[in-house]
């Protein structure tokens, strides 16, 4: 399939899986203007790619094309059968709920959506290849998902191991790939290619929703939805303006501009990665696959928190369904979803008119029941891995500095600042409780590294001395999210507050919590400092400023305050020329290659290895065996036979299989190192036998990879060659067949 047509087949199938929940998503989110059908795509991939996940989990239905149409029809069965059937049982009903039809933003959704991922589309086909960072561990979920067989597949990294990452969003990108007719190779770019044309949607949707439900006219929105796309998926943060011209990798450097120190007094990079870095990049990680799916929950959220009076099943199902599914899309996000669960349903309760100490109980109540059953649905098949999280850890030595965090975060502030100010005009708090909301979290901060410094031992005045040394972002983060706690509560008690106003600082209370989290204790795991913890909760904070800061923006402007408007508006999108820049800089790196194949490079590359990976497609049946050398994490041709195959290896990249499996590591690890050496080095007759019985392996390759880490004679491949027949021979590659056991002497 040309590059145009899988294009079109990717585009046609995000589009179907729309269209099949079209009348859940406008039950669910009719209560935001337009949102549903900004946020269709992402409910119907969720759903379709959940069913697909447990459909194997349970082992009733298949992973091949037929099935994947199969599903796509009970989905859209489901969906427009519930409709119908609620347009019979309740005929009045369903024409009273649903707003006058808006097609300008309507239109210009889809418009921007097709041109972003005909953009995107362009993009990828300049530079598709697999080769760099963390791609190949992607690409190995794909095949592995594809070609792998049982429930969870077998990971072709670890041979007799179950996959142990979160791979929801993979299976998601197997169903529409099956529907749009392509293989993992291509699946690889496209999955990239409608994630963002998908995000861009979504943020123009809830950005142009929130101001609808302010008031603005349809085309005013326009406007409005601009800005929130602009700000969520196209704009980058101001630190690339420190580093811009510093070097070829300036892009790259752009998300490493916060340094904490390690035990040994050594600086660590933090990173602060961002959307459009995210995809720049070409690594289809969880986090990045599972944004689009973080802001159809904010949907949901803020569809139930400015309908407050209506009861709605199916939202709350979605909603369970959908925070449920995190734990197998990206784990990283529950805290953040648990936050707006709660954020959502306090503003819920308090408009009800419970008192503030009843709306709090009801809200955690609530957020713990409607993520315990979705968690208790998926929690039920996922994998056993034990995973790298060993507890929280306060973070007493290695607080943010003003400037550096200014330069990650400091384009959402003046339009936070903004919401803050218009919000207080309008509600009027008194000043005693304004600034005991500035004031109060600061001071609870230092009182809580008081405590945690007492608990864990630590010299109050060495932790004192860490956070003094540098002027810290930290308080100013604590006084913003308290003001912002502070209006939504008063805003929502007085009733004096409009929909998007809510929904814009509820947004900017949940951004800048988990801004602030980091600063305070840190996810214990293998990397033993807060990396992990800093980059996935300040990328879920990302989308929540931008719509935030997007929204005061356009409600200054209506209100007539052009200058504070444009300020905003400034400098919000002071980080959009870093797209053109940095994708001028990365096009410009290697001719283009005008294909969707994350692989089609290795046939003018290598085309030995791109010949033995079309053999052992067609002849080794999936699930065995295939011994390579033991593999070397991001070097892509250490692992390429068992990552494009799904032929699982005995050893894949050590330091991610570790940072997957945590605890269980060791075990399942043990002596394969040594058995891999053994048979390439030394072993041989009945010795060479029985390891490759044991650990029952199928094929061995010797290639480059085999011959440098073994360092191969020609004696040793000679004696290999006279003990197991060759199958396969191009250039510097052979692959020898292990007989059978009726085959052998």
């Amino acid at each position: 399939m040309s590059p145009a047509l899988a294009l079109l087949a990717w585009y046609l199938a995000l589009a179907a899986a729309g269209v099949a929940v079209w009348p859940l998503a406008a039950r669910a989110l009719g209560s935001l203007p337009g949102a549903g059908a900004a946020l269709a795509r992402p409910l119907g991939l969720l759903l379709g790619g959940l069913l697909l996940w447990l459909g194997n989990a349970v082992g009733a239905v298949g992973r091949g094309r037929s099935g994947a149409w199969a599903l796509l029809g009970l989905v859209a069965l489901a969906a427009w059968g519930s409709e119908a059937l609620a347009a019979i049982l309740r005929p009045g009903a369903a024409p009273a709920r649903r707003r006058p039809p808006a097609w300008s933003p309507f239109l210009a959704g889809e418009a921007l959506h097709a041109a972003t991922f005909a953009l995107w589309g362009l993009v990828r086909a300049w530079m598709p290849a697999a080769r760099h960072t963390e791609q190949t561990t992607d690409l190995m979920f794909l095949h592995a998902v594809a070609g792998g067989a049982g429930f969870p597949p077998e990971d072709p990294w670890l041979a007799g191991a179950p996959l142990a990452y979160h791979d929801l969003g993979f299976w998601i990108a197997h169903w529409v790939a099956r529907l749009a007719g392509v293989g993992p190779d291509v699946a690889f770019n496209l999955v990239q290619v409608g994630s963002l044309a998908i995000l861009v949607h979504a943020a123009f949707g809830l950005g142009a929703a929130l101001a609808r439900l302010d008031g603005a006219a349809p085309r005013r929105a326009l406007a409005a939805g601009g800005l929130a796309a602009a700000a969520v998926a196209l704009a980058g943060h101001l630190a690339f303006w420190t580093v811009r011209g510093a070097g070829g990798n300036w892009w790259w450097a752009a998300t490493r501009v916060v340094v904490d120190r390690d035990g040994a007094g050594g600086g660590v990079e933090m990173i602060h990665e961002f959307p459009f870095f995210s995809y720049l990049l070409g690594d289809p990680h969880a986090h990045v696959l599972a944004m689009p799916f973080a802001l159809l929950l904010f949907g949901l959220l803020a569809a139930a928190a400015v309908e407050s009076r209506e009861r709605r099943p199916l939202r709350w199902a979605l909603l369970a369904l959908g925070g449920g599914a995190f734990l197998a899309l990206d784990p990283w996000e529950l805290p953040g979803i648990a936050l707006i669960f709660i954020l959502a349903l306090l503003l819920r309760g308090l408009d009800r008119g419970h008192p503030p100490g009843a709306a709090a109980l009801r809200a955690l109540g609530g957020t713990a029941a409607l993520l315990a059953a979705g968690l208790a649905v998926v929690a039920a098949w996922r994998s056993s891995a034990a995973g790298q999280v060993h507890g929280l850890l306060p973070n007493l030595d290695s607080p943010t500095g003003l400037l550096p965090g200014l330069l990650v975060a400091g384009q959402f502030l003046p339009g936070v600042v903004l919401l803050l100010a218009l919000a207080a005009v309008r509600i009027g708090p008194s000043r005693r409780a304004l600034a005991l909301a500035l004031l109060g979290p600061p001071l609870a901060l230092v009182l809580a590294l008081a405590l945690a410094a007492a608990l864990a031992g630590e010299p109050l005045a060495a932790v004192a001395a860490s956070w003094t040394a540098r002027v810290p972002v930290a308080p100013l983060l604590a006084a913003g999210a308290g003001a912002a706690l502070l209006l939504l509560a008063n805003g929502a008690r007085g009733g004096a507050q409009e929909g998007g106003e809510r929904l814009a600082l509820l947004a900017a209370a949940a951004g800048l919590l988990l801004l602030l989290a980091p600063e305070i204790a840190f996810v214990h795991d293998a990397f033993g400092h807060r990396l992990n913890t800093v980059f996935k909760l300040s990328y879920q904070a990302w989308p929540l400023l931008a719509l935030a800061a997007a929204h005061a923006a356009v409600w200054a402007w209506r209100e007539g305050r052009r200058l504070r408007a444009w300020a905003a508006i400034a400098a919000l999108l002071a980080g959009l020329p870093y797209a053109p820049l940095a994708l001028a800089e990365r096009l410009g790196e290697r001719p283009p290659e005008w294909s969707l194949d994350a692989l089609a490079h290795l046939a003018r590359e290598a085309p030995a290895e791109a010949a033995l990976l079309a053999w052992v497609r067609k002849h080794v049946p999936p699930g065995t065996r295939v011994l390579q050398a033991e593999g070397e994490s991001y070097r892509p041709e250490s692992v390429r036979l068992s990552t494009a195959t799904a032929r699982p290896a005995l050893l894949g990249w050590i330091g991610h299989e570790r940072q997957w499996r945590g605890r269980e590591w060791e075990g399942l690890a043990a002596e394969r190192s040594g058995a891999i050496r053994r048979i390439y080095e030394e072993a041989h007759g009945g010795e060479l036998a029985a390891l490759l019985a044991r650990w029952r392996i199928g094929y061995v390759l010797v290639g480059p990879e085999e011959r440098r880490r073994y360092r191969l004679s020609a004696q040793r491949e000679a004696a290999l060659a006279a003990a197991l027949p060759e199958v396969f021979a191009a250039a510097d590659r052979r692959l020898f067949r292990v007989p059978s056991s009726e085959e052998a002497p």
